[in-house]
């Protein structure tokens, strides 16, 4: 499920915070930045996502990598 926060970098990409049984993990969806309004909505998502390293500033931390996402039931 979004949490509410995501927002569209660089015009092409989309960062968000995920949250599942009281886990939140972000992440960032490379070229999906057409498909923010899905995210606006609020709704259960279902996710394609492979898990990857960030390195920023020294610190290294786990996200997700969305490679494309739906609406839950949704046969987009």
């Amino acid at each position: 499920m979004n949490t509410g926060w995501s927002k569209i970098v660089k015009e092409q990409h989309i960062k968000f915070s995920l949250k599942q049984n009281q886990v939140i993990l972000s992440g960032i969806g490379f070229g999906l930045a057409a498909k923010f309004p899905l995210l606006e909505k609020k709704e259960p998502l279902d996710i394609v996502f492979k898990v990857d390293e960030n390195e920023w500033n020294g610190t290294r931390t786990l996200q997700l990598r969305m490679i494309d996402f739906r609406l839950s039931g949704t046969q987009e």
